[in-house]
């Protein structure tokens, strides 16, 4: 007979080597291993808790042992039946031995002769409970009384020290600025020196304080970010910056100056115009983003200020022509902002394109070019490869191919561009879009699962209330009998049938409202008869409108 002692060895041998795995390669057994001691250390964590602190310190103080209580009456016994009833579930109702809990209530390890109850502690254990409810998305709203109490409690006890700490002994240093030096004369450079550090104090006090809504006074919190179409290729204007320029879309005579293109809080795009030209109407789009804090009531405001200056040529300062004001409201019911046609706008300026004068649709991707030039004039060679790394859109891609084709200097130098990337998704990204849905496409056009730790993401998420269960926004489900006639016709090699079907189902449906798991039926459909590009474009334009519709439309449908 094999003892105990021995299997366990030949246990823990195994799933040593079992972890040790990992180092060639991710594998079945490792995964065994890895979930196997997820599980032991979930479990004996909920152990300890039990034996060292819920037993002890809460159902102790509510339940302890009944013959020991000083007094008896009904309210007393109507409270252990109800510590009878948890007792009778602990044990199966007598079918198997006591291990939880004890009968008539929990031992108490005391040299006095009664106990009392402290009712009391019925508060830990709501609140306890009610933490529990994080596990039931529908109640999880519970759990925020528990998490409020924690935070206010452990606050509270630290506030003291923080004030006495890190602000009284501050505030007293403070008051005793010293104005006279050792010989009790007034000291200049010494006043001028405490004079600035009062200064510097109340303007960062004012930075920080966000109690009051930062308009007027107190600053703008808005940014903006301003687009407009711009052809590729490059010009030097005749100004004295000789910042470079670029015709702004259809309208040769007008150029937008590089330099003086900027984003945030003090944007700005500036334009010059021919002589020829006495007015002209110009096409701008501009993204505001209105900041708020989380205690601005719901009639908090902000103000955009746009203001429109001009200087004539022989000028040397600008003067405003026009100003407007756009307030923006806090309104927290409202849905996001309706954007569905930002891709067709873009594919309207050729933004899109590989060949021809197509239109840039932000600043970056002419910097790009700029200092890939800079970069082509340090190194004197005729034969040079360059490579593109990183995450990135495909309209910035196609900006930098187009003016690669177009400008004789960089066409005439590269030999070859080499664009970097990976078939499997990327972890990161799927994380901070929030984009889980989409996964059945991205399985269906061949893209793979990356090698990630997702166990330990798993328990680590900070969305741990809904760790096993997304909330996914409501889809419009394709028909139940197309489909199954799709693949049937997909099955059987009849290609019209797949091509008429596949149309059918999807044709009344805008794309980004169509359910992934169900769009991935109609690809696979589509791939198993041949037409292999006609799933690809599709595929890519379900996912494209499925991350829009996901961050920049309401969610009704």
């Amino acid at each position: 007979m094999i003892s105990y002692v021995i299997l366990e060895a030949w246990l823990v041998a195994f799933f040593t080597l079992a972890i040790l795995s990992f180092l060639i390669d991710d594998n079945p057994i490792y995964k065994a291993a890895e979930h196997l001691f997820a599980g032991a250390s979930a479990g004996y964590g909920v152990v300890i808790a039990y034996w060292q602190y819920i037993e002890p310190t809460l159902l102790a103080k509510l339940w302890p042992q009944k013959d020991k209580l000083d007094k008896e009456s009904i309210f007393i016994d109507v409270w252990y039946s109800i510590y009878d009833i948890f007792y009778e579930i602990t044990t199966l109702f007598g079918l198997v031995d006591p291990i939880l809990l004890t009968k008539s209530g929990i031992s108490v390890d005391i040299q006095t002769e009664t106990v009392e109850i402290s009712y009391s502690f019925i508060i830990p254990l709501i609140l306890g409970l009610l933490m529990l409810t994080r596990l039931i998305p529908k109640m999880s709203w519970l759990a925020r009384y528990s998490i409020a109490y924690i935070v206010g409690v452990f606050a509270g006890l630290r506030a003291y020290n923080m004030v006495q700490s890190y602000i009284l002994k501050q505030v007293k240093g403070f008051t005793e600025l010293a104005l006279y030096d050792v010989n009790q004369e007034l000291d200049i450079f010494l006043v001028l020196s405490n004079f600035i550090l009062v200064i510097g104090t109340i303007c960062a006090l004012f930075y920080f304080f966000f109690s009051k809504q930062h308009d007027g006074f107190m600053g703008k919190v808005s940014r903006v970010g301003i687009w407009t179409a711009v052809k590729d290729a490059p010009m030097v204007a005749s100004i004295a910056s000789q910042s470079d320029s670029y015709s702004h879309g259809n309208q040769e005579n007008v150029q937008i100056l590089l330099n003086e293109w900027r984003f945030g809080k003090n944007s700005q795009i500036a334009f010059t115009f021919s002589n020829t030209m006495q007015h002209t109407n110009l096409s701008l789009a501009v993204c505001a983003i209105p900041f708020f804090h989380a205690r601005d009531g719901q009639d908090a405001e902000t103000c955009l200020t746009l203001t429109l200056k001009g200087m004539a040529k022989g000028e040397l300062y600008y003067d405003t022509v026009d100003s407007k004001e756009i307030r923006f409201k806090l309104d927290r019911n409202a849905s996001k902002v309706q954007n569905r046609g930002i891709l067709q706008l873009f594919a309207e300026m050729g933004a899109f394109q590989l060949d021809g004068s197509g239109n840039s649709v932000h600043p970056k991707q002419l910097y790009t070019t700029r200092a890939l030039k800079n970069q082509i004039k340090v190194h004197e060679s005729d034969n040079i490869e360059i490579a593109y790394i990183g995450t990135d859109t495909t309209e910035n891609l196609r900006a930098l191919i187009r003016q690669i084709k177009a400008d004789h200097e960089l066409s005439s130098t590269i030999t070859k561009l080499s664009i970097y990337f990976t078939e499997d998704w990327d972890a990161e990204l799927m994380m901070r879009l929030d984009c889980w849905s989409i996964l059945p496409l991205l399985e269906a056009i061949g893209v793979s699962t990356p090698s990630f730790d997702w166990v330990a993401r798993l328990a680590n998420s900070s969305e741990n209330a809904n760790a096993f269960s997304d909330e996914s926004a409501p889809y419009h489900r394709l028909s139940a009998l197309g489909l199954l006639a799709l693949e049937q016709a997909a099955e059987a090699g009849r290609i019209g049938e797949v091509g008429l079907i596949a149309a059918s189902l999807i044709q009344p449906v805008h794309l980004g409202w169509v359910a992934p798991s169900e769009g991935a039926r109609v690809i696979a459909a589509l791939q198993q008869v041949g037409l292999d590009s006609t799933a690809s474009a599709l595929a890519h334009e379900l996912i494209i409108s499925s991350l829009l519709r996901s961050h920049f439309t309401s969610p009704s449908v």
